[in-house]
């Protein structure tokens, strides 16, 4: 299932509401098209607040990110690693890529799985 949480606008007067746990977490344009999937352990640091307030700020290393992030959505997730991986691998499959953002120069792309009916498929492990 995938995030059907409702877009904000980041606003860093109001980073605090955001949850300081592990999850996951996107990123959308201005338009509302996902352009990353991320997530936050348990050594992150403030978790997906932490790192939501690290992609809207000036040091941000990640040109898409960088240029087209204006709107983020979270999830608070205890297993996100899976969670991660799910989300990446529902958006690989219905558009056929991942997320630009997800495809830039240095982020790590976990290995992906395969669903189909809901539900992983082991055989094209």
């Amino acid at each position: 299932m995938p995030l059907n949480k409702p877009w904000q606008t980041f606003d860093p007067a109001l980073a605090k509401e955001i949850p300081p746990v592990t999850g996951v977490y996107e990123l959308g344009d201005e338009q509302g098209a996902v352009i990353y999937i991320g997530y936050a352990g348990g050594r992150e640091p403030f978790g997906v607040r932490g790192r939501i307030q690290r992609h809207f700020s000036p040091g941000e290393a990640n040109l898409v990110i960088r240029g087209r992030a204006r709107r983020f959505r979270c999830e608070v997730n205890a297993q996100y690693l899976t969670r991660h991986v799910e989300l990446l691998t529902r958006h690989r499959d219905e558009y056929r890529r991942l997320p630009d953002g997800n495809e830039a120069p240095g982020e790590a792309v976990p290995r992906l799985g395969r669903f189909r009916a809901g539900r992983e498929d082991a055989s094209q492990r």
